[in-house]
């Protein structure tokens, strides 16, 4: 987005349109907006920091990573989440690292 923004400041044309890549960077209301235009995508929850979202319609294994974070940052080898006790670790975790909500997903069942 910051290289976007660069080439915007500097008159270079650019195939990117800002807001649009502003709001990718939410991977949650991406998803929702998405999800409002019939384009399937793997059931999902966000868990801010502070509180305990409803998973219960999610099914393990999960993938647990930063809820604004560009590309892979935040994914490691503990994104992959087996069972309540590592998701509510990768969770904490993503909030004191990233310092923002966890993105919560399905890895196969894709659904509204």
């Amino acid at each position: 987005m910051n290289v976007a923004a660069l080439l915007e400041l500097l008159n270079i044309p650019s195939a990117v349109f800002l807001p649009d890549l502003g709001l990718s960077q939410d991977k949650g209301k991406t998803k929702s907006i998405l999800a409002h235009h019939g384009v399937p995508t793997p059931a999902y929850a966000v868990w801010p920091p502070e509180e305990t979202p409803s998973t219960s319609h999610l099914q393990f294994p999960l993938i647990v990573k930063p809820l604004r974070e560009d590309a892979s940052l935040g994914i490691d080898n503990d994104a992959l989440v087996k069972d309540s006790a590592s998701l509510l670790r990768q969770a904490e975790k993503i909030h004191l690292l990233h310092h923002q909500p966890a993105l919560v997903e399905n890895t196969s069942k894709v659904g509204n």
